[in-house]
Parts: structure tokens; sequence; C-alpha cells
């Protein structure tokens, strides 16, 4: 009797107990051109970039959980530690200010991350949350499994990937890989060098700018591409698709590669060529229409 009653007492008050949050507040010294690396498994995440050569935490963690900021100079390490087995048993809301000009680095599980202000690296990875990120930072690489992933003004290297959930940069520039396997992939303005853009079952949509002797290349399975170019945009296409159609307001129309299978393919130049673009799909629909 007094078992059960022991353990009706746990089932009423363990629920109080994670949800109990604690407020932290620290500060830590760092240098403008460090690195700055965060973990936190459950809740979420903000990343602010400011001009102060220190490191800001503040926000509320799970009642078992503990904040551990490490590290000093160039390396700081920034930890929400869970005293649980399961490290999901509470969540952490965190926002941490960092100086603009270092490299940052978070990690999550279930968790959403939002950076911005940053110029220097970022790299953010969850599995269960989405990931936010503006401001023009070097190099970008944004991952989620299951989440919306998103960025915005990057530059150099920029690299976006989601397994279930929708891409979607804007106003980067220099080389871009993108990819999504069940999701709409979607690049709206900048400029670049090199972009290659996948999907499986997702929409691709392109909107950008192409350097002058620049690379576009897109892949998808199932999912249809939307690609919006100004006139009298040059380029080498090269256009290929098993049982989609094609719609080209640059050029001539797609022609069947065989009279024995549905395949389409199409090759040709706008404008005075320079640029390479080159389209492939399974069963995928493809336009290639010119910018309004």
């Amino acid at each position: 009797m007094k078992r059960a009653a022991l353990a009706l007492v746990a089932a009423t008050f363990l629920p109080a107990a994670l949800a109990a949050q604690t407020a932290v507040d620290q500060r830590h010294p760092a240098t403008a051109d460090g690195t700055v690396s965060i973990e936190n498994t459950a809740g979420s995440t903000k990343v602010t970039g400011w001009e102060r050569p220190e490191v800001q935490v503040k926000g509320t963690v799970c009642g078992e959980c503990e904040l551990a900021v490490s590290g000093k100079g160039k390396q700081v390490h920034v930890e929400i530690e869970s005293h649980h087995v399961n490290p999901m048993s509470g969540k952490s809301e965190i926002e941490v200010f960092v100086p603009a000009g270092c490299s940052v680095s978070v990690e999550g599980f279930s968790a959403s991350i939002v950076i911005a202000g940053v110029t220097g690296g970022v790299k953010a990875e969850t599995v269960n949350g989405s990931i936010r990120h503006s401001g023009p930072s070097k190099d970008t690489n944004v991952q989620s499994v299951n989440g919306v992933v998103e960025t915005t003004g990057a530059a150099g290297r920029v690299q976006a990937e989601a397994v279930n959930g929708t891409v979607t940069v804007r106003d980067a520039s220099g080389e871009l890989t993108a990819s999504t396997v069940n999701g709409k992939l979607a690049v709206a303005g900048g400029s670049f060098t090199r972009a290659a853009l996948e999907t499986v079952s997702g929409t691709i949509h392109f909107e950008g700018a192409l350097a002058a002797n620049g690379k576009l290349s897109v892949e998808t399975v199932s999912g249809g591409v939307d690609l919006l170019f100004p006139a009298g945009f040059g380029a080498d296409f090269s256009v290929s698709t098993f049982s989609g159609a094609v719609t080209n307001e640059l050029g001539p129309p797609a022609q069947k590669s065989n009279e024995w299978t549905p395949q389409k393919e199409l090759t040709f130049t706008s404008g005075a060529g320079g640029a390479h673009v080159t389209v492939e799909t399974l069963s995928g629909a493809i336009a290639i229409r010119k910018r309004p």
C-alpha cells in the first residue's frame, strides 16, 4: 500500500518538476575572431551577433538542466547539460549573444535554431526543429531532418539541406548547394557563380542570377522545376526529362529523344550564352520562363 502511495505521489509531482524552469544569465569573454560552439538538445536556441568582446547567455533551462559555459579566448563552448538519462525530458529556451565576427556552431536534437547578425562562419544542425538564419555570414551550413530551413543574405559557400521540410534561400551569393527530399526548395534573389539544387519529390523554384560563366545544376525525381531568368539572359541549356512536360520561353520546344520512349531533351543557347544550366527530372515538369 505504501509503495502504491509513493508511486502515485511520484507520478503527480514528476511532470511539474520536469516542467520547472530556471532563469540563467551568464557572460564570458570571447575574441572577435574566435569560435563559439553551442549545444542545446531540446527547446530553442537564438544566436545574435553583437560588437562586444564577450558571450552572453540568458533565458531559461529545464529544472533538471544546467548551463555550462567554458573555454577562453578564441574558443568558447556553451552547453545545456541534462542530469536526466533522457536529455529530451526537459526543454531549455536560451538566447546567446556572440561577437559578430566569430564563427558559430549550433547543435540541437528536438530544438529550433535562429541565427542573426553573424559575419563569420555559421553551422547549424538539428533533427526535429526549424533553422532560420539571416546575415552576411561568410560560410553557411544549415541542416535539419524534420523542419523548415531558411537562410537570408549568406555569402561565400552556402549549404542548406532538409529531409522532411522546405528549404528557402534568399539573397545569397557565391556557391550554393541546396537539397530536400520531401519539401519545396526555393531560391529567390541573389547571384551565384555555382548552384546545385536537388529534391526527390519536392518542387524547385529558382529566381536568382548567375555570373557570366556561372553554372546551375537542377535535379529532381518527381518534383516540378520552375526557373525564371531575365530577358536576354545568356546561357547554354541542357534539359532532359523522362515523362515530364517541358515549357520553354527562352528558346525552342523540347523534342522526344526517340519514338519508343516519352523522354524529352532540349539543348539550346539563349542570348550570347556564357552561363551553363543543366536540368534533369524523371517525371517532374520543367518550366523555363522569362522574368516579368
